[in-house]
């Protein structure tokens, strides 16, 4: 994968030298000592992202400018660099186009996460950009390319790995890539199906089978016919259903219960499952004949946390989605977030992933998401005791502002302007902070506009 430009400008060399060597695996770094010389360094390489020191030889002489980079290059994301710990500059940095702020420190891990997102919310694919499956790990994106190389072959594929890790969005990648992708996608949970109905519900069944059957109806293979059968958890199914299974697989052909007429059809097998067939088979619970049916091509899946490089797309990917569903506005992760999700084991994979981003979603005040809103398993609900030195301190930061601008703002009768002015910020950045601390902002009055 061709590496990403990177500029920093920043006046201490050191720094630069040694962020170049820790970062160099990943990205080619540009260093530039004067904000003229960085903006030179834009224009001619093209950069992916700009690390932006606030402080250079004169006092917040990258802060100012800030405004005028972002105004020259809009869609460069900017991440404001700074020795000095204090949320109102980095609010202050915010509110003048930064898209992200880090801390110079030895934790090079937060800043590649912060990269990261930068460069996935930024990211345009030349295809469809908010369709699955979304690869950016190394792992993720061989799994795609074999599976796309098989998608033009007839032959059936096995996907298996932990529960929730994503193989039906696989095997319907293999289906949209196929010869087959203008016929019908049929997905069937082997699990879900009581063995009594199981040869009605595959392959049909014709009127006055038993009782019950008023008219006659088309199985899950016949509809099918030209296109593919998903089978999930093949595992969960009885030896008795798998043996009229590979009759069908082996025939290329069904009977409807209750009929004597057999019915040719066209279509091809994508299994799954979330246990080991082989030793499924060694212990007799799945059929050999069968599972060599299956097994022509077997891909796996490996679980979440080994590709930790998918977490933060697919996070974005599920924000804007259910930020839309539910009609929330923009909302984004905090650093603490990213770095929690990041860090999390996923033991429910992407199926859990899902379900976090969604209740944070639903949870969440304001236009930031921040840790306690995601509620995650083996991590305390509304406490900070087992959360890391960053997350603590972003949450007691949150909650002092709410609670500080909050008397302020009662203090001052409302008044943006004057409560700005009082505390010794811009309007501009008070006015941020009120919508990111969900404090809500009224209509405008004489006096300036008011909580």
């Amino acid at each position: 994968m061709k590496k990403l430009n990177i500029i920093m400008i920043d006046d201490d060399e050191v720094f630069i030298n040694g962020y170049k060597s820790l970062l160099n695996d990943e990205y080619i770094i540009h260093g530039a000592q004067s904000i003229s010389d960085g903006i030179k360094l834009i224009e001619k390489k093209c950069p992916a992202v700009l690390l932006l020191d606030i402080s250079l030889k004169a006092e917040k002489e990258g802060l100012a400018a800030l405004p005028v980079i972002k105004k020259e290059f809009p869609y460069l994301p900017v991440i404001v660099v700074t020795n000095w710990d204090s949320h109102l500059v980095f609010k202050e940095a915010i509110s003048l186009g930064a898209d992200d702020f880090f801390v110079k420190s030895d934790n090079i891990r937060n800043l590649r996460i912060i990269i990261k997102n930068l460069l996935y919310k930024n990211q345009i694919s030349s295809d469809d950009k908010d369709e699955l499956p979304i690869a950016h790990s190394s792992e993720f994106r061989q799994i795609l390319a074999e599976a796309k190389k098989i998608a033009v072959l007839n032959c059936t594929v096995l996907l298996t790995g932990e529960t929730g890790v994503g193989k039906d969005e696989i095997a319907k990648y293999v289906h949209k890539n196929s010869k087959r992708s203008t016929g019908p996608f049929i997905p069937i949970n082997c699990g879900s199906i009581p063995e009594t109905l199981f040869e009605s519900e595959m392959f049909g069944h014709e009127k006055g089978a038993f009782t019950g059957a008023l008219s006659s109806k088309q199985g899950k293979f016949e509809l099918a016919n030209k296109g593919t059968v998903f089978l999930d958890e093949i595992d969960e199914l009885p030896e008795n259903s798998q043996a009229k299974l590979l009759r069908v697989i082996q025939e290329q052909e069904i009977e409807r219960v209750g009929g004597t007429k057999r019915i040719p059809i066209d279509v091809r097998i994508i299994a799954a499952a979330q246990h080991d067939l082989q030793m499924f088979v060694e212990k007799g619970k799945f059929r050999e004949d069968l599972y060599y049916r299956i097994a022509v091509y077997p891909i796996y899946i490996p679980p979440l946390r080994e590709r930790e490089d998918d977490i933060i797309p697919l996070c974005n990917y599920f924000l804007k989605y259910f930020q839309e569903y539910y009609k929330k506005g923009e909302k984004n992760f905090t650093q603490s977030s990213l770095i929690m999700l990041t860090s999390y084991h996923w033991p429910g994979n992407v199926r859990e992933l899902k379900n976090s981003i969604e209740r944070a979603v639903i949870r969440s005040t304001g236009h930031q998401i921040r840790p306690v809103d995601f509620q995650l398993r083996n991590i305390p609900n509304n406490q900070t005791e087992n959360l890391s030195y960053d997350s603590a301190k972003e949450e007691a930061v949150y909650e002092f502002q709410r609670k500080y601008l909050k008397k302020e703002l009662y203090r001052n009768k409302g008044n943006i302007s004057v409560t700005a002015k009082k505390i010794g910020i811009s309007r501009q950045s008070l006015t941020r902070m009120i919508k990111d601390l969900n404090l809500g902002i009224g209509k405008s009055s004489k006096e300036g506009n008011k909580v």
